[in-house]
């Protein structure tokens, strides 16, 4: 079943949202987050200024432009890494020393240092990329699950999506906590896409499918538990959002980062607004919580949900929505 268009675009714009939303606040600390905003910490009512998107869209698009072109999707999205990198280390498209594959570099808003992983800037610099068998490193940051999504959005059977979502993490970040955080993240989008499944249902099924296509380890475990837990904290905890958050991570780490958007996104999985603001209220990596939540129900929901006024001062919704629209046709 193909994932419906309004779902593609909720998606990519969602996640922009809640990137956008917790950029002020990244690397923040909840009692400095409060003495700034407030009790209630950052909203969408007290947001001042433009909505500015961080590393996570911007390389969540350059994943999407990867999905595009011809040929081996994962040497593709490769070298749209390597524009990406480009638009970090160059001024515009004129200073670009490789002939860029990405038609996202004619755009000069690109071009802008957001707070990039230090992880991603370092491994795209090496002359190959790393893989599932031959990783450079061992890290499980979350520079790998927050540009994963687009590849769960595209026509593809779920067995493509596990093997893609899982490589595609491996060329930057070699911890399996990485790879398979990313598979779960990549499988709940694409059953959300494209059925009539709540989060809860979408939990479920992506379990069996992780439990079916990896492997028994103790990285398997640990992101299934992280899931489980998050599941319980959401439906059963009686504490407030940021101890139950608290009790998840910081989501520097893949799997935190995923276990806060699971949680996030399935106790206020009727309410976009607020399932954002708990994601980003927090100590830790507010900009990809958000990121990631906002991915999960724009997913579900399509763009209905989005907060209108907020997207109206969205950078670079125009780019976001020609992307949904171009991502809707691959195959």
């Amino acid at each position: 079943m193909k994932a419906k268009i309004e779902r593609i675009q909720g998606c990519l714009l969602g996640g922009a949202v809640g990137n956008a939303l917790g950029a002020p606040i990244e690397f923040g600390q909840l009692d400095d987050i409060k003495a700034c905003y407030g009790e209630d910490g950052i909203t969408f009512a007290n947001f001042k200024g433009p909505a500015k998107i961080t590393d996570d869209t911007q390389m969540t698009l350059f994943t999407a432009n990867g999905l595009l072109l011809p040929g081996d999707k994962l040497t593709n999205i490769w070298n749209c890494y390597q524009d990406w990198l480009d638009t970090q280390t160059k001024h515009n498209k004129s200073e670009m020393t490789h002939r860029p594959v990405s038609w996202l570099v004619d755009d000069q808003r690109l071009f802008s240092v957001r707070e990039p992983s230090n992880t991603c800037i370092t491994e795209l610099k090496e002359k190959h990329f790393g893989s599932l068998t031959h990783p450079y490193n061992k890290n499980k940051g979350c520079g790998g699950i927050m540009r994963i999504a687009p590849i769960g959005l595209v026509n593809w059977s779920i067995e493509k999506v596990v093997e893609c979502s899982a490589r595609a993490s491996a060329l930057t970040h070699g911890s399996l906590i990485s790879s398979i955080a990313s598979v779960f993240f990549a499988t709940m989008i694409h059953y959300l896409s494209r059925m009539e499944i709540d989060i809860a249902q979408a939990i479920d099924k992506t379990i069996k499918i992780v439990k079916n296509s990896i492997t028994k380890q103790p990285a398997r475990e640990e992101i299934i538990g992280e899931v489980n837990l998050a599941r319980m904290l959401a439906e059963n905890s009686p504490d407030r959002d940021a101890a139950n958050i608290a009790s998840l991570g910081q989501g520097w780490f893949a799997d935190e980062t995923l276990g806060i958007a699971v949680y996030c996104a399935l106790k206020y999985e009727h309410d976009f607004e607020k399932a954002i603001e708990a994601a980003v209220n927090h100590d830790g990596n507010s900009d990809s919580t958000g990121n990631l939540t906002g991915q999960l129900l724009g997913a579900r929901y399509g763009t209905k949900v989005l907060p209108k006024a907020f997207l109206a001062k969205l950078e670079l919704r125009d780019v976001i929505e020609k992307m949904a629209d171009m991502l809707a046709n691959v195959k």
